[in-house]
């Protein structure tokens, strides 16, 4: 496998663009599929998309350990490029934003609670997964 700034760049760029696409596509089905205030009001999308992230994110991170060092193109690939693009942290703080605006501080509290702790149990459970093959 070539080891250029180029591969780098098209790495990056690729899995960023099918990272991208698939966050786009979850968070439009989520949105389709669940009653308009649950979506609306939960920024559901996002919750499942960070969770999602978060528990892709634990298991590679494992997996990838001892295969591949830091430096290793796939894990540019894997993580900054396809879940960089896929996961949408900025996109939490807005909807957390504009939470707090339309419901008050309890709602966009309960959102980040929420954010983070299926974050970090997404984490959790994608490394188990990842440390076990």
């Amino acid at each position: 496998m070539p080891d250029t700034l180029w591969f780098r760049i098209a790495c990056v760029a690729l899995a960023g663009a099918a990272g991208s696409l698939l966050r786009w596509v979850s968070y439009e089905l989520l949105h389709r599929l669940l009653p308009e205030r649950m979506s609306v009001v939960w920024h559901v999308g996002t919750l499942a998309v960070n969770a999602a992230g978060c528990l892709i994110f634990g298991f590679l991170i494992e997996y990838f350990r001892h295969d591949y060092p830091a430096t290793h193109p796939i894990r540019l690939l894997a993580f900054t490029g396809f879940l960089g693009a896929f996961t949408t942290y900025s996109t939490f703080a807005a909807d957390t934003f504009d939470l707090q605006k339309q419901s008050g501080l309890f709602s966009a509290l309960a959102f980040v609670a929420a954010q983070v702790f299926l974050g970090w149990m997404a984490m959790i459970a994608g490394a188990a997964v990842g440390q076990n093959l």
